[in-house]
């Protein structure tokens, strides 16, 4: 879980109807001119990706490419030619802009359309807000490349907006809705062609780095999390311009969408998982417990689902969500959304430890595999659990029959007549060398015409033994429907138990 402290304006009404237009047209800019319901389905997860920025920029493009990862770069004036904003010189015209992060920084790549040796100035509007507004506690990161080079100078601002609380819209507003000035708005929802309005604060420099590549064609930098109000990453939308001087928004001259959908939107999932034995014998069963939380206070989580194959010497035998559904074929727990703010779902599976010859461990993991959006801390998205499976106990029942010598039949006789006793001898042996027996139950039926002899039933051995053979029938249950259940408790390795009752002839 990471700790977070949004800087965010105090109002910033009318922000949910800004961000939805902003996501539906940074979409379809990118798939030139998809409607809004499909080109959301059509984004793709960000990949998260350690970069090292120092001017060689083949790790955003190793395979898969973050600069064509749909949903984590975006590129300029690709539905609208010509380009939206006034002509510029080629060192300033942008071209393709895409990102990355680690747990401590956000990495940031621009392609201009031209190679030149003239200063540019990029300008990384952080909505850290999330909301589609650059409000008062949004970032302002100014990266300067002096074209012929390498090196990058970055200052950190804080974002003046012209409409105070509610911050200035990232895109461009529809006309006559939350609008400072429509004039300077070419198309509604667009950040192609628009200068935001509002100015800056200085509040620290950066150290300077080495980011721009020798042909003079692509920059990348970074900005540590914990400049975005953050001890690690916070949710992000982006707004991209360049210029030929640091006074904005006058010196402005091309402006861009930040990638599609809505930005860097972060979920927190948390894998946790218990069994219910530590350890457990063959041919006995226990359970599984997965539980999956979302402590992102602000962002749900789409299209949740969780791995969980379970080990060898294990049978599935049932499952229960409390959402979704578990295919025990692959192992994959489809759970739908799992809300903000500590959202949850739970899963139980009962499994069957297989009758195993020797002792071994059963390691069991769950992994969050599917989600939309990107997970800010992915070292708790799995969880494992061992338990120690041991040899089954190996039982085995005899029983045999004998008539009592009453005064009616003579002992030994196989048959007998109405009036006499037959003592019945039921021997339990546990032939395992190592495993005991828990909790052994026998139940005997009395057969028709015969009724138990009251205080006739005595055990000898196990843990319930009747070692003084007084047949003390509360021990034991001798139900209305004639069957005799007597708890033997546990049998040990090698151990043998008798139980000997006997039953009247009627």
């Amino acid at each position: 879980m990471t700790t977070r402290s949004k800087i965010q304006s105090p109002d910033r009404g009318g922000a949910s109807s800004g961000a939805d237009r902003l996501h539906c047209i940074r979409v379809v800019l990118l798939l030139l001119g998809a409607s809004c319901l499909i080109a959301a389905s059509a984004a793709a997860t960000p990949i998260q990706r350690d970069i090292t920025v120092d001017g060689d920029t083949s790790e955003w493009k190793t395979a898969p490419d973050l600069t064509t990862n749909p949903g984590q770069f975006a590129t300029d004036a690709t539905t609208y030619p010509p380009d939206l904003d006034v002509p510029q010189a080629t060192g300033r015209d942008l071209a393709t802009f895409a990102y990355s992060w680690n747990s401590s920084e956000l990495f940031l790549w621009v392609q201009r359309a031209g190679s030149a040796s003239n200063k540019t100035y990029w300008w990384f509007y952080l909505d850290i807000g999330d909301d589609g507004q650059m409000g008062s506690g949004d970032v302002l990161l100014l990266v300067t490349w002096q074209g012929n080079n390498g090196g990058l100078t970055r200052t950190i601002y804080s974002y003046t907006p012209v409409r105070g609380g509610l911050g200035d819209p990232l895109a461009c507003p529809a006309t006559g809705v939350n609008s400072v000035d429509d004039s300077w708005c070419p198309v509604a929802g667009v950040a192609d062609g628009y200068d935001l309005p509002g100015g800056k604060v200085e509040i620290k420099t950066l150290s300077n780095q080495v980011g721009g590549l020798p042909n003079g064609l692509e920059m990348e930098t970074s900005i540590p999390w914990t400049e975005l109000g953050g001890t690690g990453p916070v949710s992000v939308q982006f707004h991209i311009s360049s210029s030929n001087g640091q006074n904005i928004p006058t010196q402005l001259d091309d402006n861009m969408d930040g990638p599609a959908g809505s930005g860097l939107s972060f979920v927190d999932l948390e894998v946790s998982k218990v069994a219910s034995k530590a350890f457990a014998y063959g041919n006995s069963t226990f359970t599984y417990t997965i539980d999956i939380v979302n402590s992102n206070p602000d962002n749900d989580a789409t299209n949740v689902a969780v791995t969980d194959v379970l080990p060898g010497d294990l049978a599935f035998q049932s499952s229960s969500a409390s959402q979704g559904s578990y295919n025990d074929a692959t192992g994959l727990w489809t759970i739908g959304t799992v809300a903000a703010n500590g959202g949850s779902a739970s899963l139980t599976i009962t499994v069957l430890v297989d009758d195993i010859a020797s002792s071994t461990t059963a390691t069991n993991t769950a992994t969050a595999t599917g989600h939309d959006e990107p997970d800010e801390d992915p070292s708790d998205d799995f969880a494992a659990v061992d338990v120690d499976l041991l040899p089954g106990a190996d039982l085995s029942v005899a029983k045999t029959a004998a008539v009592v010598s009453d005064g009616y039949t003579v002992s030994g006789n196989d048959k007998a007549i109405p009036g006499a006793r037959i003592l019945y001898t039921v021997t339990i042996t546990n032939s395992s060398a190592s495993t005991a027996a828990e909790s052994v139950v026998v139940t005997d039926v009395v057969p028709a015409s015969t009724s138990y002899v009251a205080s006739s039933i005595k055990i000898d051995g196990g843990a319930q033994g009747d070692s003084t053979g007084d047949g003390d029938d509360s021990d034991y249950d001798v139900t209305t429907s004639g069957a005799i259940t007597s708890g033997l408790g546990d049998v040990g390795p090698g151990s043998t138990v008798v139980v000997t009752f006997e039953i009247l002839v009627d």
